[in-house]
Order: structure tokens, then sequence, then C-alpha cells
């Protein structure tokens, strides 16, 4: 933070301000260059794109302290798609598996779970309940809509 002390430091820090927003407007134009004209977004609005998430994060501790297992995403040949990321965080009450599309395509696929399944059997019983939620709902489910499963059913089924 700069001191103002005068009014031509003050129309100096404007024109600073400025000089600022316009490079930034032409780092924009380039990147939308170098990426192609079907793509193209406000650089400057990243921050409201992102809000859901980091709220999201501060809501759900097993996002923030969860120890993390790595998952792969299935296709239904049962061969991996190397373009979806996917993993769980998980702590003792809380479960949160995450996919994350890096390709431009949709992708239909499964998350296979047995890494969580080897972790899961380890600590609780067979009488265990999972209830699922979906914390960024596609448009095709509702938002509230929550499953229930025992434990290793949920392990078990191929969730696409």
């Amino acid at each position: 933070m700069q001191k103002i002390r005068s009014a031509s430091n003050l129309a100096a820090l404007v024109l600073e301000e400025s000089k600022n927003d316009v490079e930034v407007q032409i780092k924009q134009l380039k990147f939308r260059e170098q990426i192609g004209p079907d793509f193209g977004f406000d650089l400057s609005k990243i921050h409201t794109h992102y809000e859901h998430r980091r709220s999201l994060r501060q809501q759900k501790m097993v996002l923030r302290y969860g120890l993390m297992c790595p998952l792969a995403a299935m296709q239904r040949t049962n061969e991996s798609l190397p373009d979806v990321l996917v993993f769980a965080r998980y702590s003792l009450m809380e479960t949160a598996i995450i996919a994350i599309n890096l390709s431009d395509q949709e992708k239909t696929f499964w998350i296979d779970l047995d890494n969580l399944s080897t972790l899961f059997s380890k600590t609780l019983s067979d009488n265990v309940v999972v209830v699922t939620s979906g914390l960024l709902p596609s448009k095709k489910q509702v938002a509230d809509k929550q499953e229930f499963f025992f434990l290793k059913e949920f392990t078990k089924i191929k969730h696409v």
C-alpha cells in the first residue's frame, strides 16, 4: 500500500493502476489468440469463477485436512482414462471423491474405488452406511439428492 502525499502522487498512482488494467486487457487478448476463438474468458473474473470452490473448501474440513487417496476413472471397457484425474480426500467422518476432467470433451466414466475399499476395510465394520450427495451437481442431478448404501455395496458398484 502506498502513501499519498500530494495530488501529483495521487495522479501518478491512478495512472499506474490504469496502465495495469491496459496490460491485463492486452494479456487477455494475446491469451485468447493463442487458445483460439472458441475459448476465451475474462481473466479478471477468475475470482468469481472459483468463489464457490473456495467456500466449499472452507465449509468441508475434509477438503482441507483429509488424507489423499488416488483413484482411477475407468471407461465402460474397463480401461483407465488418463485425462480424468480422480482422487479422494478422507477423514474418520467424511470422504470426498473428486473427479476432474482435464480434456475439453465431456466424459462418461465410472470410478474404481478399490484403493478406498482397502482403506475402509481396515478401519470400518460391515454395517457402516454411506450417504452420498453431490457437492457440484451436474445439470442432470438434483443438488440435495442423497442416496444410501452399505459401505461394501458402495465400493463395489460402478458409479457412472
